[in-house]
């Protein structure tokens, strides 16, 4: 009788330590905006154990624990998903393409043990092969030099030389600006952190400074021989509202990073640039436009159209248009405003432009050199690319007309007749310097996990901190797919003890600003070189005066331990935004497709940091990405880690188990779709599996919207 009370108690302790867990598991899949049925659930067993050892090591049966129990534990021991479980490390084979390494160095696949070439000399060689002045080069092969006020009173620190993405494009862009009747249009595709910022604006600066010093030894003549039209005065070249470069991004945040390389090359190559961005005080920007002449403008597209309608800014001197992540422009949804700017400057007509029309088109004498940029070729890119070419086509092919809709208008018509497109090796690929870690969620706590990983984080492999005696931490960038689970994330990183900053597209620009602000110089204050000199002569004061040191020590290690290292964001932070600093992306959500992946793990491991003191930053560039795997995330996850190990290209993978082989018996055909075949030879190929047609109520939205 008692064996049965005591059976009947066991049991009913069991359901009620069940139940508990379920209530729990609930209860944290409406913090994180999810059902309780998700991988987020956490499941807690029973802490008595079934089997127990006897005295001669034989695994036996505990009769103390229920046979309800029992079942329980051998059930669950047979679900592979009950716990969290940690996955090999992986990354692409040496010798896959790496765009961001530098020509110069030795071993290109490994940055750890390169070595650069010869110095200032060879990069002045590689530089200036490229077509550059030699001013220009030797502004970029000079290492850098800081005064005691830490101001750079030396070169930029390219002493490696150029990426191979800057070696293809600025050769191509200069000879595309040469003719001033009809210039050649460029678009290059090149993977994130491979110096694209850089690629295109040398030739810019560099076609500026050829035309005024043109029009200033043109105007130093006293030949009557020389037209009058030649003759202009070099003030009238530079006027304020009149720019002479436009370059467009599609946020606030990446103009503002454009515009800070544009400030650092001014210091050297003398130009001026001016920055006009949504969020801000147009007031402000109208009086810096007015002030002082205007050679590179760099803005959003929202904010341009608002000054040059209201007659604040002129595009009339326009000689180059470049249109930074062009990819992001299209899925951000500016087709109008682009195209508002582009049709008037290259084709003399306003909004769009009817489909019969197209192939007509022919761009105004002096009409400004399009440049446009993007880390990946999607579909819509392609389709840009193509538009024209397409619609020849169906004036050609009459049985043809279901292609374009008659009534429907182009909002952006590119001349692609006249335009050059180049792609990088290494588009669509990850880095080979990246180390990657895919762990199995199962049942297990996303947020428990998520402390251990942030917690773990002890930056031994960081990128900037090697060759310093600083010790900090590096920083680190937490993804999500949701705002609401970008709370959550940083909620369970709060009560752990770890500060962090939030970044999504539900906070105001003014606090992403500040905490993007604030996270940069986190990392630029743990990567800062300690001065020995300064330290012995601080340490020599001490004691002269009797003073001990220890306490500043702990005040300062103090401040340092509580600077916020982690920055929980959305998909926003994942495009074109540079911070040389992060060592660790970690992905609590799993990305919708594999270019959200790229775009994400492209914010660690970006090349070289040749920009140190003395040129000596030859460790940075290598990094590591840590992503939680939940259930209907592994057949994408698997997709990824047998590419990335093969070195192939990712834009065509698939979250669809039925894009895939049923087959076990070979691996590549478990991991790679059906018609993989015969369509990774072109690295270009662009991405179907997009955010807005993966399917699933709002499994595509974005928390990023539209932005000026």
């Amino acid at each position: 009788m008692n064996y049965h009370w005591i059976m009947m108690l066991s049991s009913i302790s069991t359901l009620a330590v069940a139940t508990t867990a379920r209530t729990n598991s609930v209860r944290l899949s409406l913090l994180i905006g999810k059902s309780a049925s998700s991988s987020m659930a956490f499941t807690h067993l029973s802490s008595s154990k079934p089997f127990m050892k006897n005295e001669k090591g034989k695994t036996i049966h505990n009769p103390s624990s229920s046979s309800s129990s029992s079942r329980l534990f051998m059930a669950t021991s047979k679900d592979e998903s009950s716990s969290a479980k940690s996955r090999m490390p992986f990354s692409a084979p040496k010798s896959a393409y790496d765009d961001s390494m530098p020509i110069n160095l030795a071993s290109p696949n490994d940055s750890d043990n390169a070595t650069p070439m010869v110095g200032e000399k060879s990069a002045e060689m590689s530089w200036s092969k490229l077509g550059l002045t030699e001013d220009l080069v030797c502004m970029l092969a000079k290492a850098k030099e800081e005064n005691n006020r830490g101001r750079n009173i030396g070169g930029l620190g390219f002493v490696h030389g150029p990426t191979p993405v800057q070696k293809m494009a600025i050769p191509a862009i200069l000879s595309g600006c040469a003719s001033i009747d009809k210039k050649q249009h460029i678009a290059f595709a090149a993977a994130t952190g491979s110096g694209k910022t850089l690629g295109y604006l040398l030739p810019i600066i560099q076609s500026i400074k050829s035309e005024e010093m043109l029009l200033q030894n043109s105007s130093q003549q006293e030949d009557d021989d020389v037209d009058d039209n030649k003759k202009l005065d070099y003030a009238s070249l530079r006027r304020p509202k009149r720019p002479r470069a436009l370059i467009l991004a599609p946020t606030r945040e990446l103009a503002n990073q454009i515009f800070s390389v544009c400030k650092e090359l001014s210091h050297v190559a003398k130009f001026s640039s001016q920055l006009v961005v949504g969020g801000q005080d147009m007031g402000k920007q109208r009086q810096k436009l007015e002030k002082s002449p205007v050679d590179i403008l760099v803005a959003t597209p929202g904010r341009l159209i608002q000054l040059w309608n209201s007659k604040h800014v002129f595009l009339g001197n326009i000689n180059h248009i470049v249109i930074d992540e062009m990819d992001t422009m299209l899925e951000q949804g500016f087709q109008e405003d682009l195209g508002s700017i582009l049709h008037v400057l290259l084709y003399r007509r306003k909004g769009a432009i009817p489909p019969e029309d197209i192939p007509m088109l022919q761009t105004v004498s002096g009409a400004p050199q399009v440049i446009l940029t993007t880390a990946t070729i999607t579909s819509a890119v392609q389709r840009l690319l193509q538009t024209s070419d397409a619609i020849s086509k169906t004036k050609k092919q009459p049985h043809r007309k279901q292609v374009i809709q008659k009534d429907s208008h182009v909002k952006i018509a590119l001349p692609t007749s006249n335009m050059r497109v180049l792609t990088a090796p290494g588009l669509h690929r990850a880095v080979p310097r990246l180390r990657q870690v895919f762990v199995d969620v199962g049942n297990a706590d996303k947020l428990s996990l998520l402390n251990d990983i942030v917690a773990g984080d002890g930056g031994e492999g960081a990128a900037l901190l090697s060759k310093h005696k600083s010790g900090g931490q590096a920083l680190t960038l937490v993804f999500c797919n949701t705002v609401s689970s970008c709370r959550a994330a940083q909620h369970a990183l709060a009560e752990a003890g770890i500060p962090s900053l939030c970044y999504h597209g539900q906070l105001n620009s003014i606090a992403r600003s500040e905490n993007l602000k604030l996270f940069r110089e986190t990392g630029r204050a743990s990567s800062k070189p300690v001065d020995d000199s300064a330290d012995e002569f601080v340490e020599k004061d001490f004691e002269e005066n009797g003073y001990s040191d220890d306490e500043e020590e702990e005040e300062k290690d103090l401040q340092t331990s509580k600077a916020p290292r982690v920055l929980v964001c959305t998909d926003i932070a994942a495009r074109g935004l540079d911070v040389p600093e992060v060592d660790h992306v970690v992905m609590f959500d799993f990305p919708l497709n594999p270019i959200d992946y790229l775009h994400r793990a492209g914010r660690t491991a970006r090349g070289i940091n040749q920009q140190q003191q003395g040129g000596s930053g030859n460790r940075a560039g290598s990094g590591r990405v840590t992503a939680l795997v939940a259930k209907r995330d592994r057949v994408l996850a698997m997709a990824i880690e047998g590419a990335v190990q093969k070195g192939e290209p990712l834009d065509g993978l698939s979250s669809r188990k039925s894009d895939y082989s049923v087959s076990t018996s070979s691996s590549d055909d478990s991991r790679r779709p059906n018609d993989r075949e015969g369509r990774n030879k072109n690295s270009s190929r662009p991405s179907k599996f997009t955010p807005s047609n993966r399917g699933g109520k709002g499994k595509g939205k974005r928390s990023s919207g539209r932005r000026s």
